[in-house]
């Protein structure tokens, strides 16, 4: 017991003058802990989807989510996590249906790439891309402004990429829709 007094006297007096210098401790610096992808995809409020509605509903929910992927950047495994995370109601369902199909291997080997290929052969039928692709190929300005045509242009233009894969065949395709006069106005400048 005297030996326990006697050494919390000895530590009592520490750097209390006597000639010792009482250096303050530094903080430790505190670093805010990594967010998962999980946390960073759940903090842009991505949208959910159910599988009802229009198949343009479901291009648009994955361009949305998209664009929260090329934002956080994340690998394809968070991909697949986080979107499958946002499906609903009848998506859900179907989801459920397609991962039961998969072996491990084929699950842990899984890509965005193809959740996109089974989501759109779900839910964007092969029969609407034609019909937009076709809608694209006979795209023509028509009665509206040329500002119109760029918008039509530049949605329905995803649907048949190797008419446009260059910035050539992009401006063709685009000035041989324009009325004649705007076309050949442009043409001659």
């Amino acid at each position: 017991m005297e030996d326990a007094l006697r050494e919390r006297g000895r530590g009592r007096g520490r750097g209390r003058g006597r000639g010792r210098r009482v250096v303050p401790e530094e903080p430790v610096p505190q670093v805010a802990p990594n967010r998962t992808a999980e946390e960073k995809f759940r903090k842009e409020k991505p949208p959910m989807f159910d599988g009802l509605g229009e198949p343009a509903d479901a291009e648009k929910w994955v361009r949305t989510i998209e664009r929260i992927f090329n934002y956080i950047r994340c690998d394809d495994q968070d991909k697949v996590a986080c979107a499958t995370y946002q499906l609903v109601d009848e998506a859900d369902f179907w989801w459920e249906l397609v991962r039961r199909t998969m072996t491990d291997e084929q699950w842990e080997n899984f890509t965005w790439e193809e959740f996109k290929a089974e989501l759109y052969e779900k839910y964007i039928p092969g029969c609407y891309r034609q019909k937009k692709q076709n809608e694209f190929w006979n795209l023509k300005q028509r009665a509206g402004t040329v500002t119109e045509y760029d918008k039509t242009f530049n949605q329905l233009s995803r649907y048949a990429p190797m008419l446009v894969d260059t910035d050539e065949k992009r401006a063709e395709k685009f000035r041989n829709g324009l009325h004649n006069e705007i076309a050949i106005s442009l043409a001659s400048q």
